[in-house]
């Protein structure tokens, strides 16, 4: 996200964490005069996200926009989780296709806090596709899903049964435009969270 009063009609709906894209090849990228310093964070944990971004970038922007955590959505080494890891909450985005590697999996055990499963795209997300979600009960870290999800997708496809889902991440499906999400979208699918209406499988 990046327009303030769209972050702020979308806090009120109390998401668990708010994304805030760094990457200046993206269409969501927030942009260089970007600013958070009126906006109040009660409980949203504040997310940068980062592709192949260099260190004291990512350090610099991390104590500039005071944020809760960082998202590495490129080919960020293995070195470079143990080092964000234990300077603030990491997630590692995955990209899959067919298949997931477990093995690579298995490499990122105690490097990231949480892993995000993403379509495998050419752009780094952003491709507002789903994967086969069946996938996914098989992993055995915290994870978070993403890729194409959107209210007609929730209602047709159960989420996997899986007790280290720990969320979904509502991105393009929920937009009007690139980084302006739709909020009548999102009521819906906070609403039906709220209700517990989501069905695994």
């Amino acid at each position: 996200m990046r327009e303030p009063e769209n972050i702020r009609s979308v806090l009120k709906l109390n998401p668990e964490y708010m994304g805030f894209i760094f990457y200046e090849g993206s269409p969501r990228y927030v942009g260089k005069d970007f600013s958070l310093k009126d906006i109040v964070f009660s409980h949203t944990k504040k997310i940068g996200v980062f592709v192949n971004e260099n260190k004291e970038k990512i350090e610099q922007l991390i104590l500039q926009h005071k944020l809760d955590g960082i998202q590495l959505h490129g080919n960020e080494s293995l070195l470079d989780c143990e080092y964000f890891k234990e300077k603030t909450m990491l997630i590692k985005a995955v990209s899959v296709e067919e298949n997931i590697d477990l093995k690579y999996l298995k490499t990122l055990e105690n490097k990231c806090h949480l892993l995000l499963f993403d379509t495998k795209t050419k752009i780094y997300g952003g491709s507002g596709k789903t994967f086969n979600w069946e996938l996914l009960k098989q992993v055995r870290l915290p994870f978070l899903i993403s890729g194409g999800i959107s209210n007609e997708v929730l209602e047709n496809i159960n989420l996997p049964k899986n007790s280290n889902l720990k969320g979904i991440d509502l991105n393009s499906q929920y937009e009007i435009s690139a980084g302006l999400k739709n909020l009548e979208k999102l009521k819906v699918v906070f609403k039906n969270k709220n209700n517990g209406n989501f069905k695994q499988s």
